[in-house]
Formats: C-alpha cells, sequence, structure tokens
C-alpha cells in the first residue's frame, strides 16, 4: 500500500540522513574544533550540527521500533510530534548556515590554513567526494522533506485512521518551521542588501530599521524646474528614498529626499507619448513628475509603489487614517514650460522673476502670489506663497 511505502521511504530517508550527519561530524567537525584559528561563527554551526545528530539519532531509533511492527494501523505521526519541539535547533542551524558558508568562502579565498585540511578530510572514502559544504546544507534541505512525506502520509490516510490527526499535526509543525526558516532567510538577505545601499551613501544615512524591506532600485528621470534630472530612486515598502551620483566615489550616492510612504502618499500615472512614460509620486513633503526608460519600467515601478501604500492602508486602521488630514504637495511646473505668469500672463524677465504657487504649483508673477497661508504640507508651520485663485483649493491647518 501507498501509506507503507511512504512510511518505509520516511524511515529510509532518515537513515540516509542521519549516517550523513555522522560523517560531518566525524570526519570534519570533531577534527576541526581542535584548531584555535577555528572562527566563532564556524565553531557555532558545528556545536549546533551536534546537536542535530543526537535529536535524529534518537528519532531514528524510535521511528525504527515503530516500523518493525509495522501494518495498517500503525502509527507514526505521534513519534515526529515528540521530536517536533526541537526543531527550533534547526531554526538556529539555518541562520548560522549562511554565515558559515560565507566564512569557508572566504577562507577558501584568502587560502586559509585550514582550507588544505578541510580538502584532506573530504578526500575520505565515507565522503563519497562531497565537500564541507555540500554536508553543511543537509540539515536545511531536511526539514522541507519532513513537510512533503508527513502532507503526503496525511493525504492518504483515512480520516478515521487513529494516525489522521497526528499526521496533519506532523506535517502543519514541519510546515511552520521550514516557513520560519524561509522567512528568516529572506530577512537576513534582505538586510544585507539595505546594508550595502547604506554603504553607497558612505554611511551617512540610516536605511536599516525594524521591519523594513527592500522593493525595487533603479534609474528614474526627475522632472525639475530647471532641467530634468537622473536620479536613483530606491523604494522600500515604508520609504522612498532618491539620491544623485556621489563625486569621488564610485558607485556612491548623495541623499536627496527620503519620503514616507504614508496617508498623503499616492502615485498618479499620466499618459505615455512620444517615448516619454511619466508618471507623478504625490506626498505631504514633495510632489514631482517622473519619467521611465520604458513603458514596462513605468509599469513595474506603478506596481510596486501601489502595493506598498496598500501595504500602508493595510497596516493602518480605517479610522487613524481618517482622522489623519493631509495634502500632497503640488507638482511643480518646469520653468521651461512657460514664460509668462499663469494669472495675469505678464513675461516673466529680470525684474518680473518665476514663483512658483505652493499650493497648486502653476508659475506665477511676483505681484499675482503675494498672499501667504499656512499649508498642511510640512510640519513647519511656515506660510506658503500661492496666488489667490487657489484659494478654493486649501486645506486649512486647523
Amino acid at each position: 500500500m501507498k501509506r507503507t511505502r511512504l512510511a518505509r521511504e520516511l524511515l529510509s530517508t532518515e537513515q540516509t540522513y542521519v549516517e550523513s550527519i555522522d560523517i560531518l561530524v566525524k570526519v570534519f567537525i570533531v577534527p576541526l574544533q581542535g584548531k584555535q584559528s577555528l572562527s566563532p561563527s564556524l565553531a557555532e554551526m558545528f556545536r549546533n550540527v551536534q546537536v542535530i545528530a543526537g535529536l535524529n539519532k534518537k528519532f531514528l531509533d524510535e521511528l525504527s521500533v515503530r516500523m518493525v511492527q509495522w501494518d495498517d494501523t500503525q502509527k507514526i505521526g505521534d513519534v515526529f510530534l515528540a521530536f517536533a519541539p526541537f526543531l527550533r535547533m534547526y531554526c538556529s542551524y539555518a541562520n548560522q548556515h549562511e554565515d558559515g558558508t560565507r566564512v569557508l568562502q572566504q577562507m577558501r579565498q584568502n587560502r586559509d590554513s585550514l582550507v588544505k585540511l578541510i580538502n584532506e578530510f573530504a578526500q575520505s572514502p565515507e565522503c563519497k567526494g562531497n565537500g564541507l559544504e555540500s554536508f553543511l546544507i543537509l540539515p536545511v534541505q531536511r526539514l522541507p522533506r519532513y513537510r512533503m512525506l508527513f502532507h503526503e502520509l496525511s493525504s492518504i490516510t483515512d480520516p478515521s485512521h487513529p494516525d489522521y490527526d497526528d499526521l496533519k499535526s506532523a506535517c502543519q509543525q514541519a510546515s511552520n518551521v521550514t516557513t520560519q526558516i524561509n522567512e528568516a532567510i529572506r530577512d537576513r538577505e534582505n538586510s544585507a542588501k539595505i546594508l550595502e545601499l547604506q554603504k553607497r551613501f558612505n554611511n551617512e544615512v540610516t536605511l536599516v530599521a525594524p521591519s523594513r524591506r527592500l522593493v525595487r532600485v533603479g534609474s528614474l528621470t526627475k522632472v525639475c524646474r530647471s532641467k530634468n534630472m537622473v536620479r536613483e530612486f530606491i523604494l522600500f515598502n515604508d520609504l522612498l528614498v532618491y539620491a544623485r551620483p556621489a563625486s569621488g566615489r564610485s558607485d556612491g550616492l548623495k541623499l536627496n529626499r527620503m519620503m514616507s510612504v504614508d496617508a498623503s502618499f499616492e502615485v498618479i500615472d499620466e499618459p505615455s507619448s512620444e517615448g516619454r512614460y511619466p508618471f507623478q509620486i504625490r506626498s505631504q513633503e514633495k510632489s514631482f513628475t517622473v519619467l521611465a526608460d520604458s513603458h514596462e519600467d513605468k509599469v513595474e515601478w506603478l506596481i510596486h509603489l501601489t502595493e506598498c501604500i496598500q501595504e500602508f492602508k493595510n497596516r493602518t486602521t480605517k479610522t487613524r487614517a481618517m482622522s489623519v488630514v493631509m495634502d500632497a504637495a503640488p507638482v511643480w511646473q518646469p520653468n521651461s514650460l512657460s514664460n509668462s505668469c499663469s494669472v495675469c500672463f505678464a513675461e516673466f524677465s529680470m525684474f518680473r522673476r518665476r514663483h512658483h504657487c505652493r499650493r497648486c504649483g502653476c508659475l506665477v508673477c511676483g505681484d499675482c502670489s503675494r498672499g501667504r497661508i499656512a499649508l498642511n504640507v510640512s510640519d513647519s508651520g511656515k506660510t506658503q506663497r500661492m496666488y489667490a485663485g487657489a484659494s478654493r483649493l486649501i486645506s486649512f491647518r486647523r
């Protein structure tokens, strides 16, 4: 029967796994533990391997006893459930595995004195041509195997069978730990990427934050008042950063602005034409138009930005979100767009300078923008220049 076949597969794969871990301990770990040059991260990982070896040996013994008297009514789910609380050791090991692998890679690049010894150990007949790294990955690979086997066992076991509930629980336990490990790995990879970006700013800005996730990095052309500028945009789930190249530093960046993805943050699509792929980024802090390099690039940015906005809304209760009244800062018209005031149509000159209405962003002269009012577009509370016709759009600071 299929149930018997799967039970025997669980036993046989566990035997192979335990034998491989034993080889790892005897051939590599025990001889290396006596070396003073062994890095602390590798030493800690090796200790966890030895703990895992002992735990799985006990699990294998219990499983073997159960399989000796195997018949269709026999249970094995409870054997794994007794072992499941110790799976947290696998979480610790998975967190250490990435660092340990990186240390080994650096040792090989630097021709560390231990590398020659490790290579000699790998020539042991027991290793069958497998190196240290091939053995160290085995615990990380074993948990998904448990999940798959117990899922298959529970799916072909009748709900009335005495083993059914335990098999379902065993599958869930293995799945939970596997998910925790995968999430931990993703978090570590994400943190590493953010740290690398932070280094590009010469550590002058702090980008690492709890729950912050890197979403997208790429170049966009920012439409400015005088001329368009290519900027590096870095999107996190809670923050948008744009920067310019830093002089004197290869791949370095100099911060222009950091914009929180909050209740005022929004993106607005604009029609594409003649090779231009524009969209607006608007927030309480700053609003502007950017140009993507292609239609596909524009669509991807819009999708990712919209997802970050939706994530903020999901984090924030409806009541709290509605209680905060915010106005997005306007998108300023480029200086090149008009040579005359949008209100009186007088031409700009050395004596009639261009100004931007802080409410709608249009180009106006000084005479037409004498009015000032406090806008809810910053925390400074300062009054802002505006022309009278924009007053109907104002949201007053209460």
